[in-house]
């Protein structure tokens, strides 16, 4: 695997996302913040204009978000990177949120990923 979307670069997301690039990873990064997307700009990845986009072709999509409300928007929303993630596509979810909000997002997308 070497092609991964990372969604959330913010102060824990953008250190894990340069790390990825200094390991060879192909990256595909997006934020909503333009501040946070900034820096990457300079950097060996892809900057995507949604979750959508940096989705699309990666066999895996890391989330680093502060809440679940962020998450479902970035997983499930009219951008959102599971409309794009490819079959048997990984889903790692680091973000800041709940046990509960966890577990019902992981049955969420295993839910869309039967309907695929």
């Amino acid at each position: 695997m070497t092609e991964v979307a990372f969604l959330g670069l913010g102060a824990m997301g953008d250190g894990m996302a340069r790390r990825l690039i200094d390991s060879n990873f192909t990256l595909r990064v997006f934020d909503v913040a333009e501040s946070s997307l900034a820096p990457f700009r300079q950097l060996d990845c892809r900057v995507a204009g949604s979750a959508r986009e940096a989705a699309a072709g990666a066999q895996a999509v890391i989330c680093m978000l502060p809440d679940v409300a962020h998450v479902e928007t970035a997983r499930f929303g009219p951008e959102g990177a599971c409309a794009a993630l490819a079959a048997g596509g990984l889903v790692i979810d680091m973000s800041t949120i709940s046990a509960s909000g966890s577990d019902r997002i992981c049955a969420e997308v295993r839910k869309r990923a039967r309907t695929q």
